[in-house]
């Protein structure tokens, strides 16, 4: 979910409403930044006090936090937009567990033990992995799972979320929205 993943980071952008995410995904470009400044100074002059970015972890080594910054300053010379960097860094691996997180540990290490009793259980591979797929529990030869992985990256092939990228934007829109008010 981390380094090359946006994942996080796409969804948090939805979940609080944000103006844009920056993922490892999509290829960011001076172009984007130019972007975010023409659509920050039209917040601002909207009457709207804050542009809000998240941006994931592991994504172009070229766009740093601080470089973003700026550039954005650079780039608005007249309005003098206000930038603020927030760091969030591996806070969403912390935490106490959940009722369900603990129940969930348990059924997998009784899943699990019952594989070792039973190795019939894990199927004919000579190495394989505990997970949940839909609701059940199932063991997955390792082979198998070079199909759906990249490995290098940590990441699965197929990246549901895409496109559900666009719409961070789109819904932070408010213009749109009182436009269709008065209608």
């Amino acid at each position: 979910m981390g380094e090359k993943s946006g994942y996080l980071a796409a969804m948090a952008a939805l979940a609080t409403g944000a103006d844009r995410a920056i993922v490892s995904q999509e290829n960011f470009t001076e172009n984007d930044v130019k972007q975010i400044v023409k659509d920050a100074i039209a917040k601002v002059n909207e009457g709207l006090s804050h542009y809000t970015i998240v941006k994931s972890e592991g994504t172009s080594e070229q766009w740093s936090c601080k470089r973003l910054k700026d550039a954005i300053k650079e780039l608005d010379k007249e309005n003098q937009l206000s930038v603020r960097i927030d760091v969030l860094c591996h806070a969403q691996e912390g935490g106490s567990p959940s009722a369900f997180d603990r129940q969930m540990g348990l059924r997998k290490a009784i899943y699990a033990f019952q594989g070792f009793m039973n190795p019939r259980k894990m199927g004919d591979s000579d190495c394989c992995v505990l997970g949940l797929v839909g609701r059940t529990l199932k063991f997955s030869p390792v082979s198998e799972l070079v199909k759906e992985v990249c490995f290098p990256h940590r990441l699965p092939l197929k990246q549901w979320w895409i496109p559900l990228i666009p719409l961070i934007g789109a819904l932070s829109e408010v213009k749109d929205a009182i436009d269709e008010e008065k209608v």
